[in-house]
């Protein structure tokens, strides 16, 4: 598994505890870990049926003989990598943050997601325009094409045309399309590419090839 904390592989037994609750979905049961390499502890729930070990196991599996699933409750973690350290801290905690509580909050993801769309046209691209569509229509122009399609597709996606806050105060919780949310962060994760990380790398292999021609006087 992977540590939520640290971000590094283990292998670690966990503490397996099954509780005499069932309902409609199985028995219920908490695997908690502790991360060797930082000490951070992690906690699943476990939905299965027949109870048949508890304490320490190998692998939480083994305590059902049926396991349906097992979810991280603690700490609370998102499925998405999260953005990369070219990312500014203002702009990364906003994305973290969307993908965070997408499935708790679809509607907040998406509003996160949004607002920080518009503050990295508005601050990074010096796009700035009566509202959100509008500055999407400008960077369209100015961005690479799989990036501007993607901006394209947060506009058509998120219904703009029937919810016209989303463009005028886009940060504000409204009703969410069908995939809309996801999609928001995966066009900002685009736009961080091309904004931040692009530039970054291509930087660092310039100052690499300037380091190496440097001896020879070049």
């Amino acid at each position: 598994m992977i540590c939520p904390h640290c971000r590094t592989a283990i292998r670690v037994a966990c503490q397996f505890i099954a509780f005499h609750m069932t309902n409609d979905q199985g028995q219920h049961a908490v695997a908690a870990y502790q991360c060797p390499e930082c000490s951070g502890v992690i906690v699943d729930l476990v939905l299965g049926a027949n109870p048949r070990a508890q304490g320490f196991l190998a692998d939480p599996s083994q305590g059902f003989a049926t396991t349906d699933s097992m979810t991280t409750i603690y700490p609370r973690s998102s499925s998405r990598p999260p953005a990369p350290p070219e990312v500014p801290r203002s702009y990364a905690s906003d994305y973290n943050e969307a993908a965070l509580i997408l499935a708790d909050s679809p509607k907040a993801s998406a509003a996160l997601s949004r607002r920080c769309l518009q503050h990295v046209l508005q601050r990074e691209l010096n796009i700035k325009k009566n509202n959100l569509a509008q500055e999407i229509d400008e960077a369209i122009k100015h961005v690479p094409s799989h990036v501007g399609e993607g901006l394209d597709e947060v506009r058509r996606i998120g219904n703009f045309a029937a919810h016209p806050k989303k463009s005028e105060a886009s940060g504000e919780i409204l009703e969410v399309e069908p995939g809309e949310a996801e999609w928001s962060l995966d066009v900002l994760a685009s736009l961080f590419d091309h904004v931040f990380v692009g530039p970054a790398k291509m930087r660092a292999r310039k100052a690499a090839l300037e380091a190496k021609l440097k001896p020879a006087g070049r």
